[in-house]
């Protein structure tokens, strides 16, 4: 195990954390007695700090939107509905905003950052050619579009989307799933109901060209018996809405209370994630059937479409509903050496399912079931890091973990040993993420100022 403290510095306080797409680590810290705000600090695979920024605005997780692949820059909304880009402590890019583009989603390369959204110019609509303005038209226009702006270079190019038909960009059920020097993948979901999800796998150039078009489809296995379930898939699953009620007689104001609602969106019927490690797809449902346990459905394509392996599980003893359920969560998350399945409920802690799954074949290789556990949120403790559970067993009752530790711990007897041993000896915060060179962990103990890295062969 290879491993590395580092001191934080008493004039500065972790406001938000986490890991770039290439597995480095950042901190966002709030400066104290300082000639500027924010700090924002990135350590590489090596556990090497590899960028430095510092900032006038206030930035923390409220504002804070998304940093490129290594973490060289990052964005963030110093106003509602504004974006600016921030490299080497210059600001880059400025004007975009909700004026002038509804901004669906965010991409960042270390070179270059694009937005994908529609462009918002009252009832005139500009129409554009390989980025340049050819014509205006008062006729409304829903077209799509793409804004990129290179790193270096002068004002910003903007490139109209050609979308496949019926397949439409918003935030929560469209992803793009991934990025390279040539152009990017995307999902949509065409087609879904109780029993059937169609998703068209589109790749596209950055100048908004259409290049391969996939549609994959997931069915459930026993239509006459399941049906998908309702779950909080962590993509949008869940809309909520705030009713006032008002209690009063004649012209007196009286009290008045305020009820949240939570309503499921088509999207809490299943979800695609990419895999980066292997460049394949994955579509999963939770299944919900008439008789019998509950289960999880997944299907594994290649980028071409074509159908590596289809997989159900039973979830014995753990239960999905058709009807709203935005407390019961399933969790499906892509590592290198394996995949990791949880199911949980955070009412009434029924359930804290974990499942290790082969990438090859979609076998379970491990499992454990926790009935005593909590959830924990980011607080003055552990240096201002978050993580997710708290697993009240003898062997992790001192410890604060996210999925990725406890995943890990199953797969691996070594790993296990080595969170037992830290749990007896204090309280300890640890975050985990995979990496070509191995699985690198973050842990901070309760009190102090320091956090450690560490470096594991899985």
């Amino acid at each position: 195990m290879k491993s590395k403290e580092i001191v934080l510095d008493e004039n500065h306080s972790i406001t938000y954390s986490g890991y770039t797409e290439t597995g480095n680590f950042y901190i966002l810290e709030r400066a104290h007695k300082e000639d500027y705000k924010t700090r924002y600090r990135v350590w590489n695979d090596d556990f090497k700090t590899s960028r430095t920024l510092v900032l006038d605005d206030k930035v923390d997780l409220s504002n804070f939107d998304s940093t490129s692949e290594s973490g060289a820059y990052f964005t963030y909304q110093p106003k509602a509905g504004q974006w600016d880009l921030v490299s080497d402590g210059v600001l880059e890019l400025n004007g975009i905003s909700e004026k002038n583009y509804s901004v669906y989603h965010e991409l960042l390369t270390d070179g270059a950052y694009f937005i994908i959204g529609k462009e918002i110019t009252g009832k005139k609509t500009k129409f554009f050619s390989e980025g340049t303005l050819v014509s205006q038209s008062s006729t409304y226009s829903a077209s799509d579009y793409l804004v990129k702006k290179v790193l270096g270079s002068e004002g910003i190019e903007v490139h109209s989307i050609e979308t496949p038909e019926n397949c439409y960009w918003n935030s929560s059920a469209t992803r793009v799933l991934d990025h390279d020097d040539s152009g990017f993948w995307a999902s949509f979901v065409v087609e879904g109901n109780d029993t059937t999800r169609t998703y068209k796998l589109v790749r596209f150039s950055y100048q908004g060209k259409p290049i391969q078009t996939h549609d994959l489809t997931i069915e459930v296995l026993d239509p006459a018996n399941d049906k998908f379930a309702i779950t909080n898939l962590e993509n949008g699953s869940f809309t909520s809405t705030t009713v006032v009620k008002r209690y009063g007689l004649g012209n007196t104001v009286g009290s008045t209370d305020t009820d949240n609602y939570s309503f499921a969106t088509d999207n809490a019927k299943g979800h695609i994630k990419f895999d980066p490690y292997d460049h394949t797809v994955y579509i999963y449902a939770g299944i919900k059937p008439k008789r019998g346990d509950s289960g999880i459905l997944i299907k594994k394509f290649d980028m071409k479409g074509n159908l590596l392996w289809q997989r159900q599980h039973t979830l014995e003893d753990t239960s999905l509903h058709y009807i709203n359920s935005a407390n019961r969560y399933l969790s499906f998350d892509v590592y290198q050496p394996f995949i990791g399945v949880s199911v949980n409920s955070t009412k009434g802690t029924n359930y804290c399912d974990f499942y290790v799954l082969d990438k090859d074949t979609g076998a379970v290789v491990a499992e454990e079931k926790y009935k005593r556990y909590g959830f924990y949120s980011q607080s003055r403790h552990y240096n201002g890091l978050s993580a997710e559970y708290e697993i009240k067993t003898d062997a992790y009752k001192n410890l604060k973990l996210e999925r990725s530790i406890i995943y890990t711990a199953l797969y691996d007897r070594s790993f296990q040993d080595y969170l037992k041993q830290l749990n007896a000896t204090g309280e300890y915060l640890l975050k985990g993420i995979y990496t070509p060179s191995g699985f690198n962990t973050i842990s901070s103990s309760k009190k102090g100022n320091v956090i450690s890295f560490q470096k594991f062969k899985i």
